[in-house]
């Protein structure tokens, strides 16, 4: 049976409008010292929340015939290649909504390790 985890599988989750301020509808909680992560967010009652369905990387050959239940994870490339293409089909997805990335507030991320790593995965980079 063919490998058919896919890398990379996003799921989105919550993406708030992104209100800058303490007065808006999302308040940014950061962390001490600051970085890249806060510490959480409140999202008050009435804000506009979009929840997203789970997002999978697109084959690398989009012209591919091939049907859906035969493509395997070469088909979708190596988990940086996948992680890339499901972050910009999101952010894409988010910006016909009115949205951006930095709108986010929550997202889930579920990874297969790289049959050709010993089905490890590792960090893009």
């Amino acid at each position: 049976m063919p490998y058919r985890l896919i890398a990379a599988t996003l799921f989105a989750f919550a993406a708030a409008t992104g209100a800058q301020g303490q007065n808006g509808p999302v308040i940014r909680h950061p962390n001490t010292p600051p970085g890249l992560i806060l510490q959480g967010v409140t999202v008050k009652p009435g804000a506009t929340t979009l929840y997203l369905s789970g997002q999978l990387a697109t084959p690398l050959d989009a012209a591919s015939k091939k049907p859906p239940a035969q493509l395997t994870v070469e088909d979708f490339g190596d988990t940086k290649t996948q992680t890339v293409s499901v972050l910009n089909k999101i952010k894409t997805i988010l910006a016909a909504r009115g949205f951006a990335m930095a709108d986010v507030i929550k997202m889930t991320v579920f990874v297969a390790g790289d049959a050709k790593l010993g089905a490890r995965w590792t960090l893009p980079g």
